[in-house]
């Protein structure tokens, strides 16, 4: 998921939203294809991320 940065991710909510949209729709893919551990652990990356982001609003 490039073309966001981290400063980007802090200051612009919608920004943020699209990311998390492209990161939700990754580990779709990954459940789909059967990497359940993979989905796991990007889930907790992402819900740590959220919280993280969450402090800056």
């Amino acid at each position: 998921m490039q073309g966001y940065t981290y400063d980007t991710l802090i200051r612009n909510r919608a920004k943020r939203d699209e990311f998390f949209a492209s990161y939700d729709r990754l580990i779709q893919m990954a459940k789909d294809a059967g990497h359940y551990k993979a989905a796991l652990n990007h889930i907790d990356s992402r819900n740590e991320m959220k919280a993280h982001f969450e402090k800056f609003d």
